[in-house]
C-alpha cells in the first residue's frame, strides 16, 4: 500500500502525463520507465508489464482511478 496521499499521488500521475489528456499512454509510460532505468530495452519491456497490469479496463490508457488502484495495491 502506498504511503503517499492522494494529491501527492494526483502530482504525480499529472508528470507523467505529459500530454495532458488525463491519462496516461504507453509512450509516456515508457519514457518515464527509460529515464529511471536508462535502458530503453528494458524500459519498453517494464512499461508494457505494468501497463498491462494497471489497465485494468482495457481501453490503452491508463486512468486516474487505474493509476491510484495500482498504486495502492
Amino acid at each position: 500500500m502506498s504511503n503517499f496521499s492522494d494529491a501527492q499521488l494526483k502530482e504525480a500521475f499529472n508528470a507523467i502525463d505529459t500530454d495532458g489528456s488525463g491519462f496516461i499512454n504507453g509512450q509516456e509510460l515508457e519514457k518515464l520507465y527509460a529515464q529511471v532505468l536508462g535502458d530503453n530495452a528494458k524500459a519498453k519491456t517494464a512499461a508494457e508489464y505494468v501497463f498491462h497490469q494497471t489497465d485494468k479496463n482495457h481501453d490503452n490508457k491508463i486512468s486516474f482511478d487505474e493509476f491510484l488502484q495500482g498504486m495502492k495495491s
